[in-house]
């Protein structure tokens, strides 16, 4: 046992020291992963979603402004947060009394006026969002990053879904 030296102590002890570091990271669970899926089943788009939030950034189709919806992944669902739009008068855009906090916000704030804050509407897994063309785009925005959805399917119709711990994430 007098050969077993310090250097190979030191390994032994640094290797034990580090076993629990994986058991840690499995118990957090890497990032979910939020993927985008077609009526027919393709994902089109597989994305970490390293703090639970995305944007979906939409032209709309007929006055050609930009509108902005936040979601959130919340204890197993996907969750409206926030909308924002440069007015209210858009088909099927508005304030509703008791959906969230309509708030005011300054000149050329990302170009729109308003901002309806705390929605916290729980989107139903079977919802499906209507892609635009590349004349009424819509883009997903995770942690900044833009990923042009009507490039990768032009008008289509798609779901999002989250796998809330997978293996890989890319």
């Amino acid at each position: 046992m007098k050969r077993f030296g310090y250097a190979v102590k030191g390994r032994l002890v640094g290797l034990i020291l580090a076993l629990p570091l994986p058991f840690l990271a499995l118990a957090y669970g890497p990032s979910p992963v939020l993927r985008v899926v077609t009526d027919g089943g393709e994902v089109i788009l597989s994305v970490a979603i390293p703090e639970r939030r995305w944007e979906v950034h939409w032209r709309h189709s007929v006055s050609g402004v930009w509108l902005y919806e936040a979601y959130r992944w919340c204890d197993g669902a996907i969750v409206l947060t926030d909308a924002f739009a440069p007015h209210l008068d858009l088909a099927g855009m508005g304030y509703t009394p008791g959906r969230g906090e309509l708030r005011l916000l300054p000149e050329g704030y990302r170009g729109v006026r308003y901002h309806i804050a705390g929605i916290d509407e729980v989107i139903p897994v079977e919802h499906r969002f209507r892609l635009g063309s590349s004349l009424a785009p819509t883009v997903l925005v995770v942690a900044g990053r833009h990923y042009p959805l009507s490039e990768l399917y032009p008008g289509g119709s798609v779901r999002f879904e989250v796998l809330a711990f997978s293996a890989t994430a890319p």
